[in-house]
């Protein structure tokens, strides 16, 4: 499932046209309520970022939902997830490594599992609103 849409789309989709996968399916936008059923159906989440995310907050999201996530290495996403951790981060340049990486998770439902679990438990220990009120409070007080 490739949920979202973006200028890469038509390229996409082209792709999988070409190729005769019957097993992509493109769900375009989808509104908030109903992402809960894609993501009780998702093994991870995949960022395949090409430009120096400043942050990312859809690292958080995956996390949320207990999943792990499989990253390029660029910007702040190697600052966020820790390399089989939490997700899994692979070169920019590298599809092989990209796929390699979700195989690894779809072959082994423990280990993406264990590594969402983890994403999870940093959620709620760094990022809550919580430990953010600790930080600010401790910059005014």
């Amino acid at each position: 499932m490739i949920v979202g849409d973006g200028p890469e789309r038509a390229k996409l989709e082209e792709f999988v046209r070409s190729k005769g996968l019957r097993n992509v399916e493109f769900m375009g936008f989808i509104e908030r309520d109903a992402m809960s059923e894609i993501w009780a159906r998702a093994a991870c989440s995949i960022i395949p970022s090409i430009w120096e995310e400043p942050f990312g907050m859809v690292v958080l999201e995956a996390w949320a939902k207990g999943r792990p996530v499989v990253a390029h290495s660029v910007g702040a996403l190697p600052e966020l997830i820790t390399h089989r951790g939490d997700g899994l981060l692979v070169s920019m340049d590298s599809p092989a490594e990209m796929a390699s990486s979700i195989q690894c998770i779809l072959d082994d439902p423990a280990l993406g599992a264990l590594m969402g679990s983890a994403g999870r438990a940093r959620l709620l220990r760094d990022y809550s609103k919580s430990s953010w009120q600790d930080g600010i409070r401790s910059v005014f007080i």
